[in-house]
This record gives structure tokens, sequence and C-alpha cells, in this order.
């Protein structure tokens, strides 16, 4: 279901700049926290 990818892909994101470090910490992805992005 492409709908759903998508919807949880923008949850990370909207979780990401509430609180990027934990959800990084969390994400198996190695992509650095960026405090401006």
């Amino acid at each position: 279901m492409k709908d759903r990818a998508i919807k949880m892909r923008s949850l990370k994101k909207s979780i990401l700049t509430k609180k990027g470090t934990v959800l990084q910490l969390n994400m198996k992805e190695t992509v650095p926290f960026l405090p401006n992005n």
C-alpha cells in the first residue's frame, strides 16, 4: 500500500521536527540530524 507508506513517512517527518534526535535513534537510516532543517 503506497498510501500507508507515504503516511508513515510524513508522520515520521512531523515527529522529526518535534524531537528529531530521539526519532533518529529509532530510525535505521544513517542520516545525520540537522537542527536547522
